[in-house]
């Protein structure tokens, strides 16, 4: 009983979590929360020991702000061993949804010796998961309506595979000190046996050794690596968080990649060792990357992983790629510096298209960028930077600061600059941009004037200072952000957030003139309830969106939804079911809106038009280690009588789609 009960809490609290974490996120914006719900799981599996907690190990976990970080751990410094869980509530800043997490991911013991667990510890006390999925949809898409002979005809015209997608993972935890996995998947529309293809289409393993001897973490296969704020290594997605003050990337170092993701990600082998202060990090990685090199060089990477028309798996693995680096840092109680420098050398040259957006970006078979990353702590300020420097001398600097005036207040301020020369192929900000020919400026602010309330607002000036893909000549992006919390219990959750983008891009055709420069203005208002009475969570959502396009009529959305979570702990059973309506007339007032899924697993759908969207999740956990998850979801249309495009089109008014998993945990 007692197993069952946990079963179903944790997939409840990553689920709120995330929910949480991606309450602005548009389709513009890509979350990794396949790999996120995967670290979460392990900060669950493995929680920490406030008392001996580093910065490093807090910053594991996403919903804490780095001013609560550094308030935990100047509470300890002040104050002490903490004695007791509830002594969080005195620590400032502190918000009732980081009391409401923290407890899950933490616990309080007298602070001792590490002991050395021994390889037999290791694997007695390991935990091991295997994950295997199928997903489809009910509907057949235009491009699987074919014959054996008319694909063999014209194989470009239709899909090679069939319409399902298909994963398997398999996860081993030994107490945090070493993990391995692999990875296997297959998208819908690739071929998974025939003429093409044998097998899935893409793998991924990893084996992570942490704290043996000198060695923080060594990591062999495929993994992630990020230091300072990106500018030269961070092969992550945007950073999902529940803060206006985390606009700093946090330094993960290297870490194992999980997601079934294809592009983001370094193969080969990294390791980061500790000499006291200081952490000296090496990698080295090899992959054949996706492109079209048919004429002895390359212009863009194709980076979605999809490999099911013969057009796309002509480019599949084509390019050689080698990454070669490095980072050395000196870390102490109140400042951090580092250097960290990187190569990439391509099979074939990189030869830009002639084209006004790609004039600066580099050409050759070689690029390489360095930089210098610092933070330290002023009394009651927070200062942290990067600076980066490529070898056709393209410059990038992130910089910013955050203070506490007073307990219940935060501020940060961040200036970001990215030349329009700077161009490296694994340079991410925290703010979702690749760090190339971008001039901004971030202000956020949080105020608790009563407790368990927090009000929330955030400004991001943005400009474009040459042509991008979406403008044809310099731009100004605007977004605004504010946000009224108030979580009175562990049982309880509302918000109201209004979030208004005003970007310049190049309009729609408006009396021809299809490359006109305009502003497109967009405006949500999200108000949220959420409440839990006994075994039952009711979650209630209202969207309002505004839409308005230079030269046109402004547009309006609505969406209302009301979602139901029900646990029944005796027999391992968890729930959760959807109904929404929406109304948005056109895709400028299209409503993104996180769902509940089966574990690891995520969906964030884009709706606009009119019509109703509805999804029954089920987990039921047959055996004591082994569980089976099942999702159905249906998408039905008043205003049209066809859905998508192209070879995903869907000659109907609905689609309905279907996702299995079986999960085997021992």
């Amino acid at each position: 009983m007692l197993q069952n009960n946990v079963f179903a809490q944790k997939e409840t609290l990553i689920d709120e979590l995330l929910d949480l974490m991606t309450a602005e996120a548009t389709d513009e914006q890509t979350f990794d929360t396949e790999a996120l719900y995967d670290d979460l799981v392990v900060a669950l599996e493995n929680p920490i020991n406030l008392n001996s907690a580093t910065k490093n190990d807090l910053d594991k976990l996403p919903f804490l702000s780095d001013i609560q970080i550094e308030n935990i751990l100047y509470y300890r410094y002040q104050f002490g061993a903490i004695y007791s869980i509830h002594e969080l509530e005195l620590i400032d800043d502190l918000d009732g949804l980081a009391l409401r997490f923290l407890p899950h991911f933490v616990y309080v013991e007298k602070e001792e010796k590490k002991k050395n667990i021994s390889i037999k510890e290791i694997f007695t006390r390991s935990k091991s998961e295997f994950l295997l999925r199928l997903d489809g949809t009910f509907e057949k898409k235009q491009g699987y309506d074919r014959t054996k002979s008319e694909l063999a005809s014209n194989p470009d015209k239709y899909y090679l595979g069939d319409p399902f997608y298909t994963s398997f993972k398999y996860r081993f935890d030994g107490k945090n000190k070493l993990q391995f996995g692999l990875t296997a998947e297959k998208d819908q529309g690739e071929q998974f046996w025939g003429t093409y293809n044998k097998g899935y289409d893409s793998y991924s393993g990893y084996v992570q050794l942490n704290d043996l001897w000198k060695f923080s973490t060594i990591v062999v296969g495929d993994y992630r690596a990020t230091f300072g704020q990106g500018l030269v290594m961070r092969t992550e997605f945007q950073s999902a968080n529940t803060s206006v003050l985390q606009a700093k990337t946090r330094n993960y170092g290297f870490r194992r990649n999980t997601s079934t993701d294809e592009y983001n990600f370094l193969r080969g082998v990294a390791a980061t060792a500790k000499f006291g202060p200081v952490d000296v990090s090496a990698f080295y990685s090899y992959r054949q990357m996706d492109a079209d090199t048919s004429g002895g060089s390359f212009s863009t990477l194709r980076k979605d992983g999809y490999h099911r028309k013969l057009t796309e798996l002509e480019k599949k693995r084509t390019l050689k790629t080698h990454v070669v680096g490095g980072n050395v840092s000196y870390n102490h109680d109140k400042f951090h510096i580092g250097v960290t420098a990187a190569a990439t050398l391509f099979g074939v040259p990189k030869k830009p298209e002639e084209k006004v957006v790609q004039t600066f970006l580099y050409e050759g078979k070689n690029v390489f960028s360095a930089s210098v990353d610092y933070s330290f702590r002023i009394y009651k300020f927070n200062i942290w930077g990067e600076t980066a420097l490529c070898n056709n001398l393209g410059v990038a600097t992130l910089n910013g600061i955050s203070f506490t005036p007073v307990s219940v207040m935060g501020i940060l301020l961040s200036h970001r600059y990215f030349s329009p020369k700077y161009d490296f192929m694994y340079a991410q900000n925290i703010f979702g941009s690749s760090s190339n020919n971008e001039n901004g400026f971030y202000m956020g602010i949080e105020l608790q004037p009563i407790k368990r309330w927090k009000i929330e607002a955030s400004a991001d000036i943005q400009q474009r200072p040459w042509v991008s893909t979406n403008t044809t000549k310099s731009a100004w992006n605007y977004d605004l952000k504010m946000r009224l919390n108030f979580v009175p219990n562990s049982r309880m959750n509302y918000y109201a957030q209004v979030v208004y983008r005003d970007n310049e891009r190049n309009l729609s055709d408006v009396e021809g003139a299809t490359k006109q420069i305009g502003k497109i203005a967009r405006a949500r208002l999200t108000c949220h309830a959420q409440y839990q009475i006994g075994d039952v969570k009711l979650t209630n959502k209202v969207i309002f969106t505004h839409a308005q396009e230079e030269k046109l009529e402004p547009t309006y959305g609505f969406a209302i939804s009301q979602d139901i979570s029900y646990k029944i702990p005796v027999v391992g059973i968890a729930l959760n079911a959807r109904y929404l309506y929406f109304d948005a007339k056109d895709y400028n007032n299209r409503i993104t809106i996180y769902e509940n899924d089966v574990p690891f697993a995520f969906s964030i759908p884009t709706l606009y038009g009119r019509g109703s969207r509805y999804y029954l999740n089920i987990g039921y956990n047959v055996l004591k280690n082994f569980s089976v998850w099942l999702k159905f979801a249906q998408t039905y249309y008043d205003d049209r009588e066809e859905i998508s495009s192209g070879l995903d089109l869907i000659k109907k008014n609905r689609k309905t789609d279907f996702r299995v998993q079986l999960r085997v945990k021992f």
